[in-house]
């Protein structure tokens, strides 16, 4: 199960990830791909969704109250943005103990470190690979998983921010 976090907006490109997740089940034919979130551009989606047959395969959640549950019911998640500063998504998806496929934008790249897999911004082969590599190694997922979870908990979490702001004080 392959997830994201985010508005439905062109630069969180959204419609990449619905061509990339294409791309993943000519390879990972069980996979299923799930977005939490809602935008203006829900009916473009939709309609490259269902041209691309993806049925029931990719689903469009809309918003979801409950992030960290949502967050629990993937195995990966992906940030295919355009752009970004610092990613909530990505934090969110770190503390949740979850593998990141992220693209090279904003702060992303700092945020996960080695933690993560990196590609670069719009290219939907790279994105669909990494993805790939990923549901065929659920070793490598766990491990992962549970080092974007320490990586959160040692440099974003409440501790290192106390930590932070004793330093600057």
């Amino acid at each position: 199960r392959v997830g994201c976090v985010a508005n439905l907006r062109p630069v969180k490109n959204v419609d990449g990830l619905i061509r990339a997740a294409r791309l993943v089940l000519d390879r990972v034919p069980r996979v299923t791909f799930t977005v939490a979130g809602d935008g203006d551009q829900r009916p473009e989606l939709e309609r490259l969704r269902v041209s691309l047959g993806l049925g029931d395969r990719f689903r469009l959640l809309g918003s979801v109250a409950d992030v960290p549950g949502f967050l629990g019911s993937v195995d990966v998640v992906a940030s295919p943005s355009h752009s970004e500063g610092m990613s909530n998504a990505v934090l969110e998806a770190m503390a949740a103990g979850r593998a990141v496929v992220g693209t090279a934008v904003g702060a992303t790249p700092t945020l996960l470190g080695e933690c993560g897999v990196i590609v670069p911004p719009g290219d939907e082969a790279a994105l669909a690979d990494a993805v790939v590599r990923l549901l065929l190694d659920p070793v490598r997922v766990a491990a992962l998983g549970a080092a974007t979870r320490a990586r959160a908990e040692a440099h974003y979490g409440r501790a290192a921010a106390v930590r932070r702001f004793e330093a600057f004080y």
